[in-house]
């Protein structure tokens, strides 16, 4: 599915929008008791984009190697484990652990609901710098 005109009209006034807000960027990775919260200092770059080979969109979320670190043996240590990525204490990603997340990015990816996706990188909170 090639994105629309009007996709590129949202995501022109969504990133308007946030560049006026005023809200923090901050996400949690939380696998039962564990949590690992990452705060907005720690995240370099919240943004939609489109997947380069199917074109669906998906949220790519960067972060700093202090944080690479503890999501790495977050999922390390619980592969097969469901993990839940939160921002405010809502859900916005939940899949089961495959593998270590390791690096210091990742992309959400698996939506065709375009409001969903913009509503995860509204809620988490745009952050272009460091992209």
């Amino acid at each position: 599915m090639k994105p629309t005109i009007s996709w590129f009209i949202a995501i022109l006034a969504i990133t308007m929008a946030f560049q006026t807000s005023a809200q923090a960027s901050e996400i949690s990775f939380v696998v039962g008791d564990q949590i690992v919260k990452l705060s907005d200092h720690q995240l370099k770059c919240v943004r939609l984009q489109f997947d380069k080979i199917t074109n669906a969109p998906v949220v790519e979320i960067k972060y700093d190697e202090n944080a690479a670190r503890q999501v790495a043996a977050l999922t390390a240590n619980n592969i097969s484990e469901m993990m839940q990525i939160k921002s405010s204490q809502q859900v916005i990603s939940e899949a089961v652990i495959v593998s270590e997340l390791a690096g210091t990015s990742f992309t959400i990816s698996g939506m065709t609901d375009m409001t969903k996706v913009v509503g995860i990188v509204s809620h988490i909170g745009a952050k272009e710098v460091g992209c």
